[in-house]
Formats: structure tokens, sequence, C-alpha cells
């Protein structure tokens, strides 16, 4: 598993007034996302951006220019935008000549550039010089926007407003602005491949640009590189692993210190009477960093040993016993025989047999070659799930060179007795870096990121007694890097070295980005979501391990791991019972978790694993008399059982369980004459109606439902004057009849629909509660369902017109639904062109909101498909129902009957076009996969007999017999 390390810098340029929220926009969501997507690839991601990072001393010395330039030259990417301000020039400016006269040794041709402003120069030497080739993205913003901008703050702060205007900067510069944007225009038009040019409209647009712009020339020049295949499931293990070591080196350039624990690690290592050496110490020592190194290092020099990494942290779902074990008998099966693969242990869920044949591979690996040894090296235990470490028990055999390492923090709750006790057995602690340690640490990271600080700062951070804490250094360094100006880098400084642990440095992050995204609390999205995102994965699942979370991080964290990719995580952090403990409590419980399962892709049989382990601890936590508690938990997990799973398990004894409870509950208070309090719990167990009304109805058992939901009325409507006790009463009575609406239309039953979803409005709105609009949304689906369109779109215009006027118009996926849902309606009222408008309206928030790919997206794709099939514009509908087609694919995976019909989809639309020959593969392609899932009989007839009648035309035996024994077998009749 080869693991060099790589580091791919990307060069922002750009002048620094009137650009600050392009910048605090990429440093605090995108950064992120571009480090975490070359993570992945065992690749570390270096930006480069001079909002501080140059000292006064510098400045005073006049090393600006060179020091700017030297980092763009090595720069693997270049990155630059402009604003209305040309930024710092001038012929006569002495202090920027002097720069320049310095710099001139390294770079001569700036004899011939003495005029132009720094930003020019680093976009000179970026690209724009002939000689240079690196890749390149260039952003100018509108010139509107700086004009409108300018207006609005030139009577309110005057001061704020000359950042929109190039006035301030001299005569001349406009024009010199201007020169540029066309030089670039005319580099890119020679060259257009690896260069490129775009103009955007806000500063947001902006940084989302930029974002797309590195992604693009990442994913062309470096991660493409060689013959793209499609890894084993194995494969894909081992590049995950590569992938963490390579990150996970060091914190700068270079591994620094430690030579002490260095040399005891090695020779704990190659002593003959120790084969299980523990490395013990408390969070952030560099225990896994520390262990890479050696890897990496006796790797090469040692050719007879043969080392296996394996970090339960590397990528989500690796935190399992059996999933290590299944890797290291891969590996070592593919080590003692390269005609076999590597996938052949993955298919072994038995643990017995698994650690049989771990110690069968070790013995002939020592007899097939020779001299051979073992070294098998194990980090980040505490990250495996409680209830399973017990099975971790391997210990390698005492007759055998084989040597095991493993990492853990210190800690009196974990604890592996297999491994930590018995003979042959060493510990190795670590403790915090000493200070100059960490003080070389910083100096490398900072080299790295092209940065220094003055000797004000550097002191405050040596005086911090938490900086010898590796994680506390990084953490506080990625702050500044995400957030630090110049103007107030010392201050800022001293502010977080006053922190006083890693969780005090997040929470201050948070205050920090809802001041940059304007973040307010009363919003469905905000910055917690963008904060998830910054410290990666390690935060976030440290954050996700913790019984209580703060309600504002548990209200965006699966939509912030959803951006992030951390599928799996997202799906663990879903079915763990301390995470929905607090999400129960949460002001907003529901997660909206119910196309989880369909976004990550689970099998059924990954799902009941994970559920198993829940209930276990469920049935723990019962056995153990802690009631109440253990009938939240249940709740919240017959929750996540009832929502994720429809077909494969039944929900109904974890509710049963959890109803008895609350009912002893209640009737111990009413034996207890404690009257409000019964009433309290008689009110949360109409609640667990409700949920059990909704677990019914995932599992199609809508009868159930309908009398769950009448036992919860009945009960709130009992106290309904009870506001003393429960407040909001009025409103669950609503909800609980919105819930009565959509059971009583999934029975198809409208007319007793219909007058739910009036009462529930009239509720919702007499107590002025937002949830009147999904409930009028509810009403109009109603008649949309009787196919009385102008009614439904009337009523669906209404909700769209409401949340038009709020603020979140704009980013919330809920009105991206609602707007469908109108098109839905207007499209049947054969406006077609509004429709088609709607949709797209629809189609840009999911995109910016969700990304490219999300089966919401690939919803209203089909829409928008199905609209130009109406319309005539067969290429177009062709179009959108592909790109549904490969959005499905990479969201829910391609053995779903969504991806099947959007295949079968673009078949229509081709066919439709009498391109027979570009359906036919489409057309067979979407049979099979209806035939995989047994649903074949979904497949239209007509359609159908249309390849046939094609194929028989042109006399294609093959295919006409392929399409026939399909016909037969989805019980369509032949054409006579």
């Amino acid at each position: 598993m080869a693991s060099e390390k790589r580091t791919i810098r990307v060069f922002y340029s750009s002048p620094f007034r009137g650009l600050e929220r392009e910048r605090e926009m990429l440093s605090a969501i995108y950064w992120p996302r571009i480090s975490q997507s070359c993570a992945s690839k065992g690749i570390t991601f270096v930006p480069i951006d001079f909002r501080w990072g140059i000292t006064e001393e510098s400045s005073m010395a006049a090393n600006t220019v060179n020091i700017c330039l030297q980092e763009v030259t090595t720069s693997d990417i270049f990155i630059g935008f402009f604003g209305a301000r040309y930024g710092w020039h001038g012929e006569t400016d002495s202090n920027l000549q002097a720069a320049i006269d310095k710099a001139i040794g390294v770079y001569p041709w700036l004899e011939n550039y003495r005029d132009r402003s720094v930003t020019e120069l680093e976009f000179l030497e970026g690209r724009l010089l002939d000689e240079r080739t690196r890749p390149a993205a260039f952003f100018f913003r509108s010139e509107e926007y700086d004009r409108k901008m300018f207006e609005s703050l030139q009577n309110s702060d005057p001061k704020e407003a000359k950042v929109y205007t190039s006035a301030i900067d001299g005569t001349g510069s406009e024009e010199k602005l201007q020169r540029l944007k066309e030089s670039v225009h005319a580099k890119v038009e020679s060259r257009s491949e690896d260069i490129s040019v775009q103009n955007y409209a806000t500063p947001e647009d902006g940084a989302m640009a930029m974002y797309e712009a590195t992604m693009k020339i990442l994913e062309q020049t470096f991660f493409n590189q060689g013959e793209v295949k499609q890894l084993t499931k194995f494969e894909g293990w081992v590049k995950g692993q590569s992938a963490y070591m390579a990150t996970q080196h060091s914190l700068g350039s270079e591994y620094l210190g430690r030579a002490e624990e260095r040399r005891e690690l090695e020779e704990l290592i190659s002593r003959e009477d120790i084969w299980r050496v523990v490395l013990k110490g408390d969070e952030g020592t560099g225990k896994t960093a520390l262990l890479i190194n050696h890897i990496l290092e006796h790797r090469e020099k040692d050719q007879t040993l043969l080392y296996v990494y394996y970090s339960m942290n590397a990528y989500p779902g690796a935190n399992s016993s059996l999933s290590c074990l299944q890797f290291l008998a891969g590996v070592l099966l593919q080590e003692t025989d390269k005609s076999k693969s590597g996938d052949e242990p993955l298919k072994i869920s038995d643990l017995s047999e698994l650690l049989q044949n771990i110690s069968s591979y070790c013995a002939c690996l020592c007899q097939t070659r020779g001299t051979a040894r073992l070294c098998s090296c194990w980090t980040k235990l505490t990250e495996l799930k409680a209830r399973r470490r017990w099975t971790f028990r391997w210990v390698p055999p005492k007759r055998l060179p084989v040597k095991l390492v493993v990492s853990t923090k210190l800690s009196d709750s974990f604890h592996l007795p297999a491994i930590e006790e018995g003979e042959g057995v060493s510990s190795l602690g670590l403790v915090n870096l000493k200070t100059h340690e960490a003080m070389a640490a910083l100096d490398s990271v900072l080299k790295v990121r092209g940065k220094s600080l003055n000797q004000t700062c550097l002191q405050t951070i040596e005086n911090c007694p938490q900086i010898c804490n590796f994680l506390f250094l990084k953490v506080l360094l990625e702050q500044l890097f995400s957030h630090a100006q110049f103007s107030s880098l010392e201050a800022e400084v001293k502010d977080l070295c006053e922190r006083s642990s890693i969780r005090e440095l997040f929470e201050s992050f948070l205050e920090k980005l809802e001041k940059v995204m304007n973040y307010q609390p009363d919003y469905k999205q905000g910055s917690a979501s963008e904060a998830l995102s910054v410290f990666g994965q390690k935060v976030i699942r440290s954050l996700t391990n913790k019984t209580r979370l703060p309600y504002r991080i548990v209200e965006e964290l699966p939509s912030a791991l959803q951006s992030a990719g951390m599928l799996e995580r997202l799906l663990e952090c879903l079915l763990d019972i301390k995470f929905f403990w607090t999400v129960q409590k949460s002001a907003t419980s529901d997660v909206k978790g119910s196309n989880v399962r369909v976004t990550v892709g689970m099998q059924s049989y990954e799902y009941a694993k994970f559920l198993r382990n829940a209930t276990d601890d469920i049935r723990d936590c019962e056995r153990v008399q802690e009631k109440r508690r253990g009938r939240y938990h249940i709740v919240c997990l017959q929750k996540v059982r009832s929502r994720f799973e429809k077909r494969h398990i039944e929900g109904s004894e974890l509710l049963e369980l959890a109803i008895n409870i609350q009912r002893g509950i209640m009737n111990k208070h009413r034996k207890e004459n404690n009257k409000n309090k019964a009433v309290q719990e008689e009110i949360f167990l109409s609640e667990l109606f409700t949920r059990a009304a909704i677990g019914c109805s995932y599992q199609n058992r809508h009868d159930e439902s309908v009398r769950y939901l009448n036992k919860s009325l009945a009960i709130k409507k009992t106290h309904r004057g009870r506001t003393d006790i429960i407040k909001d009463i009025e409103t669950r009575i609503g909800s609980t009849l919105h819930t009565l609406g959509n059971t009583y239309k999934s029975l198809k039953k409208i007319d007793l629909a219909i007058p739910c979803f009036e009462q529930a409005c009239a509720i919702h709105k007499q107590n002025n509660s937002d949830n009147q609009w999904s409930s009028l949304d509810g009403l109009a689906s109603c008649y949309f369902f009787q196919q009385n369109f102008p009614k439904a779109e009337e009523l669906y215009r209404q909700v769209v017109n409401h949340f038009e006027k709020t603020a979140i118009a704009t980013y919330d996926n809920q009105f991206a639904a609602f707007l469908c849902n109108l098109a839905n309606a207007v499209r049947r009222n054969k406006k077609l062109d509004e429709a088609r408008v709607l949709y797209q309206k629809a189609w840009n928030i999911q995109s910016k909101l969700l990304g490219d790919t999300h089966h919401s997206i690939a919803i209203t794709l089909l829409c928008l498909g199905n609209l130009e099939l109406a319309s005539g514009d067969f290429e177009a509908s062709a179009n959108y129902f592909e790109k549904a087609y490969h959005c499905y694919k990479k969201t829910i995976g391609l053995i779903c009957h969504e991806t099947a019909l959007a295949a079968e989809n673009l078949a229509i639309a081709l066919s439709k076009l009498g391109d027979f020959e570009r359906g036919t593969p489409w057309f067979h392609h979407g049979g099979e996969l209806l035939e995989k899932l047994g649903l074949l009989h979904m497949t239209m007839g007509w359609m159908n007999r249309k390849y046939l009648k094609y194929h028989q035309d042109k006399g294609n035996e093959e295919e006409c017999k392929k399409i026939l024994i399909r016909m037969e077998k989805a019980g369509i009749s032949p054409p006579s």
C-alpha cells in the first residue's frame, strides 16, 4: 500500500479590499470541501491566501512582491479574481518600487511591468506570461454589482463604499484593469484546455464558481491520472487506508520531533520476545502520526517485514472489528498468493472462520517467503462500536514472526484484555509535544501555507500550554487560516490561545462563522452545517460520539455530512441511539431522514446489521431499569426503523414495548395523584400513537395507521383546553390531523382526507403556525389526485406565493418541492411554458443547495423530461432523462426502480426522435434493471412493441428474440 505524501498548492489571487466576502466564503465553505475531496485521494490541499501572512517586518524590508511571487511560482494551480478595485500599484509609490527592485533579481521581467498592481504581477507569474503553463482560472465580478453596492453605501458608509469603485486607485487604474481583462480573455482564446475565464454576478456566485473551477482542474489534472477503473470493495479499502496514511503523515511538510519515542517504538517492534505493542496517550498526542511515520520509514528499509496498516477512522464504515480483520485477511491472502483476490475474505462474516484463516495465512506467508515477518498496525481503536469490541480479539500466534501494534487514547472505559494482557505485551505511552516541538510543527505548517507570524503572535502561541497538544494546535491553525485578517491577527491569536479545549475552539469558530454567514437562528438552514465541514471528519466524528449535542448542530448535521460526502457516517449517526436521543429532545426533532436510506444507497442487510446493534443497546438499557430513558431510546429506534426500511424489518415489537413503558409511567403518576404530570405523560403517549401511525404508513399498513391516529386525536382533544400544561396542544392537534389526511390520501380516501387537511389548515392559521402551508400543500395534492387541476393550482400558488415572500425561499429545499408541485398542476392545465420556468427555478435552487447529484434533483429532471416529452422537444427530453438517470445512479445506486425507469424514459424519448439505435441500449438496460428488481411488469407495453417493430423492420432477429422474451416475462402480449 503506497502512501506517498502529495501536496497540491492552489494560489488565490485578488486585491484585498472589496473582495472580502468571496474570500470568507472560500475559506469557510469551499476550501474544507476541496480539502476533503483531496484527502480521499491521499492528497493534501493547501490554499495560498494572503489575507494575512506577510509580517510587518517583511513589508518594511520590501519583501512583499518577492514573497507573493515565490508563492505563485511554487503553486500547482492559479485562481485569480477581481472586483472594481485594481489594487496596490504606482510607479511613484516608493515602497512598491523598492519591493519590485528587491524581487527583480529573481523575476527580471518585472522591469517591464513597474506600473502594474501587485495582483496583476501575480496574474502574470501565475499564467499570463508566455512560458507559464500551470492550470489557471480567472474571474471578474459584475460591474453592475459594484455600482449598486457603491450607490447603496455612498451616503450611509462612504468609507466602505470606496471599496466598490476604482476611483480611489488613482488615474488610469480603470484602464489598466480593462487591459488586464482583455489580456486574460486573449490568453484563454489562444489555449482553452487548461485555462478559463468567466464573469460572476455576486460574491456568493463567485465563490461557488471558483470552487467548481478548482475541482474541475483537480479532477482533470491531478485526480484522474492514468486509466480509471472500477475498484473492487477490497481495492477501495486499500485506497482509503493509503489515502488516510498520506494525509495523517504530519502536521506540516515533514514529521518533526519525537526522536526518543520513534527510537523506542523501533526497539519494541524489533524485539523477539514482544509481539504486541500498545501505543497509548491522550487525544491529540500524535499516536497515529508516530506509527504512520515509522511504517513509511521502515517499509523501505526492511523488505522482509510486511506492514499492514488499518485505521478505524480512515473512512466511513471502517470502525468495525469485522472489517478490520477482513482487511488484514485480504492483504495476507494477496501476499501469499498473488492470483487470489483480496475480496474473498470480505465475504466471510463468521469471526471464528476469519480468525482461523488469518492464522493460516500468516503461517503460509512465513513458509513461502522464508524470512518474511508481519507487522499489523491498527489505530483509532476507540472508534470501534462499543458493543462489538469484544470481538476484537485476534492475537498473533506466538509461534509465528508476527507483530501487532495498536494505538488508542487513554481511557478507563476502553480496555482490550486479549491485546493488552498476557505475555509478549509492551506499552509505549505518549504525552503532549514539548513546546519547542510544537513551535517547530507550527513553523512547518506556516511554511507550507506560505505564511509567517510576527514575534508578538509567536510569543502568544508559545506561552499557550494547550498548543503542545497536537490536535489543539491543528484546530487553532485551521481557525486562523479560515477567519483571521491582517488587521486583527494579534487579537485573534490571543483569543484562540485563551481557549482551554478543542471543544471551546470549535464553539468559538461557530460564533465567528455565524457573523460571517449572517446566520439567523430562526431559519431552517444556517452556518452550522458549513462549520461542521471545516474541521473535517475527525471533529464531526468526535461530536457525533457525544451523548448530547448542541441543537443547532443536530439540526444541520445530516445535511453537513451529506454535503461532505460522508454518507456512511450520516447513516451511522441516524441509527445511533445517542444521536437520536439528542434529536428526540431537539425542538426540530425530525431530521428529515425519510430519504436518507435512498441517498446513502444502503442495502437492507446493512441496515439490519446496524439495527441489531442498536436494538441490543436498547435492550441493555431496558434491563438496567432506565425506564424513562429506555422509552425515548425505543421511540427513536422505532422511528428510524419504520422510516428507513419498509419491507424487510417490522417495527411493531419495539413500538409496543415503548407504548407499554409509557403507559406504566403515566399510570404511576396517576396513582401518586400527580395530575399535571399524568396529563403530560398522556400527551406523550398520544405522540407515541402518532409515531406508530407513521411507522405503519411507511410499512403500507394504513388501516392500522388510521386507528393509531384516531387514538392520538382523542387524547389530545380531551386535553384541548390545558394550555397551562401543554402550551402547543392546538398545534399538535393540527399536526395529527395533517398526518391523518396524508394517511387517508394513501388509502385513496380523498373525501376523508380533504376535511382533515382543511381542519389542520384552520388550526395552524389560527395559531400563526407555518405548518399551515404544509397542510395547504396537502390539501392541494388531494384536488390534484381528483384531477381538479385548476383548484390544485390555485392552492399550490398560495403556498408558493407565501414562501417567495420569505427570506429563505431561494435556499429552501422545501420551497423547491412546492415549486415542483405547482409546476405539475400548471403542466396539467396546459401551461407548458410557465411549468418549464417553475421546474427550472426549482432545479436551480436544488443545485445550489444540494449540489449536482441528489435524488431530489433527479425527480425534478424527470419532471422536466416529461414536460418536454409533452411539448414535443424530444431532444431536450432525452437530455433531461439521461441526467436524471446518472443522478439516480450516483445517489441511490444502479439496482433500484427509479434508475431503471429513468433509463426506460430515455428510451421512450429516443424512440420519439426515431433514434432507435441510440435508444436500444437504454431500452435493454432499463428492462434488465427492472427484471433484477422483480418489477418487469412496470415496463410500458407500447414501448416494447415499438422497439420490436423497429427491429423486425430491420431484420434484427437476435434483438427481436430478446424483446419477445422480455415481453413474455412482463406479461405483454406481442402484436398480432
